[in-house]
């Protein structure tokens, strides 16, 4: 009885487990940057690098740079700090004026 249980557990644990590929983390990114700069909603955006949370949080955080489109404004440029849900495919987007924006390390989308 014990041999019963015991082989579909172990076959259970020696399972390799499918890890994600580097495409499927390329495309997952491409939909964050589009996300967070539609959720940021500045004129000529420029993106940062992403940083992967661990999939506890399942959060994706990025810095979005462009302009303002309200006429108000007068074309000030803004810096938006976006966090991407990879669960539910959702992103909001957060002003973050203190935060450094390193353009020249920025990927454009």
């Amino acid at each position: 009885m014990t041999r019963r249980i015991l082989l579909p557990l172990a076959a259970i644990a020696l399972t390799p487990v499918a890890a994600s590929t580097p495409a499927a983390w390329s495309a997952m990114h491409i939909a964050a940057r589009r996300a967070c700069i539609a959720a940021a909603g500045l004129r000529a955006p420029s993106v940062s690098n992403v940083l992967d949370f661990s999939d506890t949080s399942a959060k994706t955080a990025l810095l979005v740079r462009g302009t303002y489109t309200q006429r108000f404004m007068k074309g000030a440029s803004g810096t938006f700090l976006c966090l991407y849900d990879r669960r539910t495919k959702k992103a909001e987007a957060m002003e973050a004026p203190g935060f450094v924006f390193d353009e020249a390390a920025a990927a454009k989308p």
